[in-house]
């Protein structure tokens, strides 16, 4: 035996198992020094999970910034914007006599409907999780009714008299003052006084 068919036979092929290792000797004849089918497949499977396992360890993942740890709130943040409400309603009153027991007129509003703006804000101190925010809203009644009625003996007959309603105006002012004692990344709960007109 040659010292150069000595030295082939001993030197193992890459990635390959003791079973698949390539055998001069075994190869069939005019296929000398290739790899079967087989050891191709298994090198080839092998280099592409080395290659895939590599890519997707070197792709970046995008953490949530409301929960990446060791990142700093702002002091203070703020909220604000715009609101459109549509609203409608009805409301009565009773008028009675000095002694209370005699009722005299009744006045009845129905179907009173409004639009409105409002603007909103809110600011929070992060560090100690006191808040304060409000709320000012105007608009005006477009459409409804009232219906006014007089009983005897004050009016002799009944009277029962209706006129549409309309250009009425509305305004609001809310604002409050709270803390949040339950104050983590993703929810808040808190409790607050608040004043409206």
């Amino acid at each position: 035996m040659s010292f150069s068919e000595t030295e082939e036979r001993s030197k193992p092929s890459t990635f390959l198992p003791n079973n698949l290792r390539q055998n001069p000797r075994s190869t069939p004849r005019g296929h000398k020094g290739e790899l079967s089918d087989a050891a191709t497949f298994f090198t080839n499977g092998a280099l592409c999970g080395l290659t895939a396992g590599a890519t997707a360890a070197n792709v970046p993942v995008i953490a949530d910034p409301a929960i990446v740890a060791g990142a700093a709130a702002p002091v203070f943040s703020f909220e604000s914007g715009q609101r459109y409400w549509y609203s409608t309603g009805e409301a009565s009153k009773d008028l009675y006599d000095a002694s209370g027991t005699r009722l005299l007129s009744r006045l009845t509003y129905d179907h009173l409907d409004a639009h409105s703006g409002e603007v909103f804000f809110k600011a929070t101190h992060n560090p100690t999780g006191i808040f304060v925010k409000g709320l000012l809203g105007a608009g005006g009644v477009t459409e409804g009714s009232l219906v006014d009625e007089d009983f005897p003996p004050l009016t002799e007959p009944y009277s029962n008299t209706s006129s549409d309603q309309r250009g009425g105006d509305i305004t609001y002012f809310t604002t409050d003052l709270g803390y949040y004692f339950w104050n983590t990344p993703r929810y808040r709960i808190g409790a607050l006084v608040g004043y409206n007109f």
